[in-house]
């Protein structure tokens, strides 16, 4: 009964909305929004001589998270747009040692090679980021840990950490990516940058606990940045094909 029901369901959205579809004079794509959520990776920092730390306290890892929200204006019979929105970024450096968030506002463009009625609608452009107070300046911090060996040996390890980070104000790179469309104005969303942190280099020095070793690493706030997500476009349209296929999607998960 529920399977009838979603079908009926389905046909008379698939028949009202075919004829309106119809009816509309289509003038192509003029706008569009797209949320996206991903990550980046910070280059390992370098060092002359990396013996401090030996053990790291915190994560393991540069990479952080990035959450988007974008608008796009598609030129007028040109294969370009513009785009403007928001951007939260983790970065994390020093393998986790150091940290900072940013708050971005986000310009940039692209170029659709493809034709408009393809699918697959591949894209390269740039970006440039602006961050609103972004973290520049002196930073500190100490890790120990402890465990035992056969529960009996209680060993320990420590180290201080004292550097200068200036956090990026300002971002830019290109971008690469590809609208995969599901629908006529719904569209999964895959992209790829490279960021380069404007003025954004960091240092830090490393003093091991106990044995007073140390060591100094440098590098810059530059990063890959991977995101997926979701785009409609307007003016929004759906075509009795976009109903079809919604029902045979909707078939297979019954």
């Amino acid at each position: 009964m529920k399977r009838f029901v979603m079908i009926c369901m389905t046909f008379l959205l698939m028949g009202s909305v075919c004829v309106w579809a119809q009816s509309e004079d289509d003038n192509g794509r003029r706008w569009a929004i797209d949320g996206q959520l991903g990550g980046n990776m910070i280059r390992n920092a370098a060092s002359t001589d990396a013996l401090v730390p030996q053990y790291r306290m915190g994560s393991t890892s540069n990479s952080g998270l990035i959450t988007k929200l974008h608008m796009e204006y598609y030129l007028p019979k040109a294969p370009f747009s513009l785009k403007v929105g928001y951007e939260h970024e983790e970065l994390h450096f020093l393998k986790g040692d150091g940290s900072c968030d940013l708050n971005q506002l986000m310009l940039g463009g692209r170029w659709y090679p493809a034709p408009a009625q393809w699918k697959v609608s591949p894209y390269v452009g740039v970006d440039v980021l602006y961050a609103f107070g972004a973290d520049r300046g002196p930073f500190e911090m100490t890790s120990s840990m402890s465990w035992s060996a056969n529960g009996l040996t209680e060993n320990t390890y420590s180290y201080a950490v004292e550097g200068v980070a200036k956090a990026p104000r300002f971002s830019l790179g290109p971008v690469v990516g590809a609208d995969i469309y599901l629908f006529s104005s719904v569209a999964l969303q895959l992209e790829y940058s490279y960021r380069l942190g404007v003025d954004a280099p960091y240092r830090a020095h490393y003093t091991e606990g106990g044995s007073g070793r140390t060591t100094d690493y440098h590098g810059q706030m530059h990063r890959h940045a991977l995101t997926v997500g979701l785009k409609l476009t307007f003016p929004f349209l759906w075509t009795c094909d976009d109903g079809y296929g919604l029902l045979n999607g909707l078939l297979d998960i019954l």
